[in-house]
């Protein structure tokens, strides 16, 4: 069984509201905690990562752990910091993995070039968390994140 906080249900995004009211200057104490197996699931998620969404109509994974996992990064222990979730809303964490993906490319992006480490927030993840901001705006404005999100609105349009 996974012990870990989240906002609302497990494949629910945390609110804007809530992250702000549990991540500034708010004593851990005020957390709501939640118990359960894992997410719901229809198939197995691209490269066997089974704890962030499977498809398109669901939100991205954004657990809210007590404490992240730390590692010891350039002399300091560093961890993914929930907050992060406000600034990046496409971010989908990997409590198994410890890692990040793109929630948008992950489920549309076409003609990943590995050679250019462009597959890093689709297939492989990203824990470097030191030098986490500089990589996800070089990610945000490379061609395949726009693509990405540009699909994503047009398949929400044709849903609705």
């Amino acid at each position: 069984m996974k012990r870990f906080l989240v906002s609302k249900q497990p494949n629910e995004p945390p609110s804007k509201t809530f992250l702000e009211n549990n991540f500034t200057n708010t004593p851990k104490s005020k957390y709501i905690m939640y118990y359960y197996n894992s997410y719901p699931r229809s198939r197995k998620s691209m490269n066997n990562v089974s704890d962030i969404s499977e498809n398109a109509d669901q939100k991205p994974v954004q657990p809210i752990l007590q404490q992240f996992p730390r590692h010891i990064i350039s002399n300091k222990l560093r961890s993914f910091n929930a907050s992060w979730y406000l600034k990046r809303p496409w971010i989908e964490y990997s409590i198994r993995l410890d890692k990040i993906f793109c929630f948008y490319c992950r489920h549309f992006a076409l003609n990943i070039n590995h050679i250019s480490k462009q597959d890093v927030y689709i297939s492989l993840g990203y824990c470097d968390w030191k030098n986490i901001c500089n990589t996800t705006i070089k990610h945000e404005c490379s061609n395949i994140h726009k693509m990405s999100l540009e699909k994503y609105h047009a398949y929400i349009k044709i849903k609705i």
